[in-house]
């Protein structure tokens, strides 16, 4: 028996140099060799074994590969004579690759995320990877908008970016719209919120870990006009953004996110409905509300997948908005006639809270798959004032400058828990309340 062995290489090379930045204003420079090579082996055995049992040729293939001028550099090294010094060669090369992709860990931004993670696939470097995707992830809707980077992102990146968002800490934030000194609470300081973001009759939602804000009017006093302009705020960079503005200026109206969209519903005088478009930076109007169905304020939510409208003067009645169908249809509201001050959806359940001056707060639960009515629970509090509610997971904070209860969204014993939670006392307007996640303290030194 004997083997034959056949090896073909193909290596070009081509000079190239690379400053690399150090500390301060230091820069260090590198001269070196850029290797495109292409490998092909083959082998065979001839024994004297009959047809049947002699081993059948073997072949492998090694495809070339090809190294970016901008991010890949070897060391100058002399003739490769022997096949050591070849490997030698090659070992070197894959150290120097190891820094260079290392090096860029630290460097990304939305200009060169893209081709990092193309670079760490190719090369199977998880860390640049990871730190790539992070990059991503922290400006979420700039890559959203932009075709030629979030058109390359295969699905499971796509759904890695976004839900990479909600991987912080889920805090209760509040936003005082009518005072911008937040100085003296006791609760910690998130951000200044911008002048120009300050407003009355604004509204607030939250979608994919960012805030979005409806200016209410713009300006101050008798000078003060209703708004278009809608805002965005990033809690993982803490950057407010001002998006393309709303159709038409709806003072008062609700905000609220379903799905991929936010949807503008109402506002003073209006019966008209607006849905922003993340991707395309757009606001384009839907199914308005039915006519002569509410006359002034509603509250909204969105639950199992439908918008749900509640309050108005005219009807005391409950509207469900089916975007597939672009389409409201009508529920009958059960319960007292009392001033609804929110509505919040916990799972498939719609958690309504009504004030009476003198008897306190009651809770009416709705559910949306059953589409039933009944009242989980009431609170006795003489002279209850007005409160914002959200909720987040099983719990629904109701939110004012008196009180900042929680109230237990349980599907046996609904009810309210100890009232422990610091008050905003300070505060001059209305409170708004949100879910935003923040990034961990850990992760932060990565973080653009």
């Amino acid at each position: 028996m004997f083997s034959r062995f056949q090896s073909k290489a193909e290596i070009k090379v081509e000079n190239a140099d690379l400053v690399l930045e150090g500390r301060g204003h230091q820069c260090t420079g590198v001269r070196g060799k850029i290797y495109d090579y292409y490998v092909e082996t083959s082998s065979h055995s001839i024994s004297d074994l009959s047809p049947a049992q002699s081993l059948s040729p073997t072949h492998s293939l090694s495809p070339a590969h090809s190294l970016s001028p901008t991010h890949s550099l070897s060391p100058t090294f002399g003739p490769y004579e022997t096949e050591t010094s070849f490997d030698t060669q090659l070992l070197g090369l894959a150290n120097i690759m190891e820094t260079v992709l290392e090096s860029l860990t630290g460097k990304l931004d939305l200009g060169n995320c893209l081709e990092a993670l193309v670079l760490a696939k190719r090369y199977r470097h998880g860390a640049l990877r990871q730190a790539a995707l992070r990059v991503m992830s922290d400006n979420f809707l700039q890559v959203l908008r932009d075709p030629a980077l979030y058109g390359q992102l295969k699905a499971g990146e796509r759904d890695h970016i976004q839900r990479q968002r909600m991987s912080g800490r889920r805090c209760l934030m509040v936003a005082d719209m009518e005072s911008p000194d937040w100085s003296r609470y006791t609760w910690h300081l998130q951000c200044q919120i911008p002048q120009e973001v300050l407003s009355k009759g604004c509204a607030m939602c939250t979608l994919d870990n960012y805030l979005f804000v409806a200016a209410g009017f713009q300006g101050t006093g008798r000078l003060a006009v209703p708004s278009k302009k809608v805002f965005c705020y990033n809690p993982v960079t803490s950057i407010w953004t001002e998006i393309c503005p709303m159709n038409e200026a709806r003072p008062h109206c609700k905000l609220v996110s379903l799905q991929t969209h936010v949807y503008a519903i109402g506002g003073e005088c209006l019966s008209t409905v607006e849905r922003y478009d993340p991707r395309t930076n757009r606001w384009s109007f839907t199914a308005p509300l039915p006519n002569e169905t509410f006359a002034v304020a509603h509250q909204a939510t969105a639950c199992n997948g439908e918008l749900f409208v509640s309050g108005g003067t005219l009807r005391y009645t409950l509207l469900r908005y089916n975007p597939k169908t672009d389409a409201w249809k009508q529920s009958v509201m059960v319960g007292s006639r009392e001033r609804t001050v929110e509505m919040v959806a916990v799972r498939n359940s719609l958690y309504r809270f009504d004030v009476n001056s003198s008897m306190g707060i009651s809770v009416h639960r709705y559910n949306a798959v059953s589409r039933l009515w009944y009242e989980c629970y009431n609170k006795r509090m003489a002279h209850c004032p007005a409160f914002q509610c959200v909720a987040m997971d099983d719990i629904i904070y109701c939110v004012s400058r008196q009180f900042t209860l929680r109230f237990l969204a349980d599907d046996v014993t609904p009810g309210f828990v100890a009232e422990d939670l610091k008050v905003l006392s300070a505060a001059k307007g209305i409170l708004f309340p949100s879910v935003l996640a923040l990034p961990d303290k850990s992760t932060l030194q990565t973080r653009v």
